[in-house]
């Protein structure tokens, strides 16, 4: 995937979101179905994390873009996506030459590609729970 400028700061994204990427890959959408009803819940009540774009992006400040990432019982689901970004004018804008930032008000992901792995990166940096 491509190399992206991004801030790491991470927020929730929600099915919609998830599904509106995943839509042409049916097989990547049944698995997630799958794995939700497996430990007894559906997809909308996943807790997906993805990458927020910070306050250099001026008009995006808050959007949420991929990687995203999602714990099902054991399993980690990841989302990675390539990220092209637009003006206004619909130019594709380059990124990290700062203009991106500053110019986009837009961003289209494409290619996504779902993996599953048995750790997550999300879940390593929770604190470890206390037995009482």
């Amino acid at each position: 995937m491509a190399k992206r400028a991004l801030r790491t700061f991470s927020g929730t994204v929600d099915w919609e979101q998830v599904l509106g990427l995943l839509g042409q890959h049916p097989a990547s959408v049944e698995a997630l179905v799958a794995a939700a009803q497996k430990v007894g819940t559906t997809p909308s009540r996943l807790n997906w994390v993805g990458i927020r774009l910070g306050r250099e992006w001026a008009n995006l400040t808050g959007k949420r873009v991929a990687p995203y990432e999602c714990q099902v019982g054991l399993d980690c689901f990841m989302i990675d996506a390539v990220q092209n970004f637009y003006d206004l004018e619909r130019k594709l804008l380059q990124q990290g030459t700062g203009s991106a930032e500053s110019l986009a008000v837009f961003v289209v992901e494409t290619n996504p590609e779902l993996t599953k792995a048995q750790t997550s990166r999300v879940v390593a940096r929770l604190p470890k729970l206390r037995k009482r």
